[in-house]
């Protein structure tokens, strides 16, 4: 996002021109600078291995799939990554979106209920659209997620599936996805970010490219918050 581009360069900038320190600089970032909400996928929505949903909520999301609010829950209070993917949500499943990373209602819509909520709560969210459905095994009654991408075949998702989504292009990939770079600043920003948290010399810290993260762990922003407390204490 724009914002966080001028804000990398602004901040970059003064640590090289002597008048910042790299721990300043880090603390001197917004709380919500890299939310997910502001990162997007690097996948072309015409890609013959994507889905093209609904977008409804943006930002992008990874983790593994569940299918039932109180699974979202239970894993999401562990500090495990995952995406609560529903036929739609309702008010009693608060509890369930705040622990996951992104929310897909597959017969959703912008104004339903997942969608309204995912906004406010600051989670990624994607509608399901056509191509979107649940099956159900006859005999075992376990649910699969059906999805038919781009080039027209169909993939299935189990429960505890990997998979990612942007949620302001819609785009659905099964697995972990790349993000969209913002620049050599970010990118620098994290490399310094990453030599805090971990005890590193950040004066030679190389960058820590955007576009090579994963999100089914550790988030930008869980990493830059890391580096903020550990900088603090030490100043």
């Amino acid at each position: 996002m724009p914002r966080e581009v001028e804000i990398a360069r602004a901040l970059v900038g003064e640590v090289r021109a002597g008048s910042r320190s790299v721990a300043d600089a880090i603390c001197a970032l917004p709380l919500t600078f890299l939310a997910p909400t502001s990162l997007s996928l690097d996948v072309d929505p015409r890609a013959g291995d994507a889905y093209r949903g609904v977008p409804a909520g943006t930002g992008a999301a990874s983790g593994a799939v569940v299918f039932r609010p109180e699974d979202a829950e239970t894993a999401g209070g562990r500090g495990e990554s995952v995406l609560l993917v529903v036929d739609e949500t309702f008010p009693e499943d608060i509890a369930a979106m705040t622990a996951s990373r992104g929310i897909i209602a597959v017969r959703g819509g912008l104004t339903g209920h997942a969608a309204i909520v995912a906004r406010g709560l600051g989670r990624p969210c994607l509608c399901g659209g056509g191509g979107m459905s649940f099956a159900e095994h006859p005999t075992t009654h376990e649910r699969t997620l059906r999805v038919e991408i781009t080039d027209g075949s169909l993939t299935h998702l189990e429960a505890g599936d990997v998979a990612s989504f942007d949620g302001a292009t819609g785009v659905f990939v099964r697995g972990t996805a790349r993000l969209k770079s913002l620049g050599d600043d970010v990118d620098q920003l994290l490399g310094w970010a990453s030599a805090l948290a971990t005890g590193a010399p950040v004066d030679a810290a190389p960058p820590l490219p955007l576009a090579a993260w994963r999100l089914d762990g550790e988030t930008p922003t869980g990493l830059l918050d890391r580096a903020r407390k550990l900088a603090a204490a030490a100043s």
